[in-house]
């Protein structure tokens, strides 16, 4: 949650966002649910990408990785 309020402070410091890419590397999935595309990596490599609501139907680790932090 924290890290959401940051990143919405570091955006609004930003004219036009609509324009530019940011990449967030997050151990915490909940502050990338809302994002256009996500990367999935396994062992450096990328293994999946697409929405959270894609992700969670066809993907096979990111619904794991999702389980994961619930059970935390």
């Amino acid at each position: 949650y924290k890290f959401q309020q940051k990143l919405a402070r570091f955006d609004s410091a930003f004219i036009d966002t609509r324009h530019r890419t940011t990449f967030i590397v997050t151990p915490s999935l909940s502050s990338i649910k809302d994002a256009d595309t996500t990367l999935v990596f396994d062992r450096g490599v990328l293994a999946e990408q697409g929405t959270h609501e894609e992700l969670m139907k066809k993907s096979k680790i990111y619904p794991s990785l999702i389980q994961q932090q619930l059970d935390m």
